[in-house]
């Protein structure tokens, strides 16, 4: 197993712990510890750090700058998602959490922009039929119910694994 096929297995690894410490939190307490976030996006930047260094350094890549630029910018790409739910949660007054924002951003540092836009998409799908059952189970309760969303991200996240 060469370093890029290594890497890449680690990036796979982390991001399943991170959805599992990350969706386990929001499922029992509604709520993700910063600490998650801060512990795995270090992580994540560091693997992915360690993935452009080994592609220019083991030889993969010839044009070391262009390397550099075309990964950075996949990166910020892919945190965008994270910060449009961010700003999103801000101008509802956190009619969806900030914890999801905060965990499309650290998902999209392991993902890149098309997977954790897939897993975005997914999660939505999924959690859908239990948002319109309980709309429709008790209209009183509707303002003061919240559903827990990143169990609904889990298996998608899963799937997202093997491709």
């Amino acid at each position: 197993m060469n370093m890029k096929m290594g890497i890449e297995a680690a990036l796979r690894i982390c991001f399943l712990l991170f959805l599992l410490s990350a969706s386990w939190q929001d499922l029992k307490k509604k709520t993700i510890k910063k600490s998650t976030f801060q512990i795995w996006g270090t992580v994540g930047v560091i693997l992915q750090a360690a993935h452009i260094f080994s592609q220019i350094f083991m030889g993969t890549e010839k044009m070391e700058m262009q390397v550099i630029v075309q990964e950075v910018t996949g990166l910020m790409f892919a945190a965008l998602l994270g910060i449009l739910l961010l700003s999103l949660s801000t101008a509802t007054e956190e009619a969806m959490g900030k914890g999801d924002g905060c965990f499309f951003l650290v998902a999209g540092i392991f993902l890149g922009f098309w997977k954790n836009m897939l897993l975005l998409s997914g999660g939505l799908f999924l959690c859908f039929p239990a948002a319109v059952y309980l709309m429709i189970k008790g209209r009183k309760a509707r303002n003061t119910e919240s559903i827990p969303f990143l169990p609904f991200v889990f298996p998608v996240g899963l799937g997202v694994l093997f491709l």
